[in-house]
């Protein structure tokens, strides 16, 4: 029962660890891909002014995930490594 719950804590604790990685990896892409706090209101603009759903959706999504970097430093350092090699 115990060798049970300790298998299970690292298997959690895995994909936790993952999960944080596969979020800074999406948080770089999108940073590649033009996404910026600065101009995000401009890209809902555009997409309200041209039907574009899932680009609204994007947007919304990536301010979200914004909030949640701000509140949540443990994956910067993921981030900068993706911008690094972006560049």
């Amino acid at each position: 029962m115990v060798k049970n719950r300790v298998r299970l804590q690292r298997v959690l604790k895995t994909r936790k660890a993952v999960l944080r990685k596969e979020q800074a990896m999406a948080y770089a892409r999108a940073l590649v891909a033009g996404f910026e706090m600065d101009y995000i209101d401009d890209l809902i603009s555009f997409a309200d002014a041209f039907g574009a759903s899932r680009l609204r959706e994007a947007c919304i999504n990536f301010i979200e995930l914004c909030k949640k970097k701000n509140d949540d430093g443990l994956w910067m350092d993921e981030v900068v490594a993706m911008q690094a090699y972006s560049y």
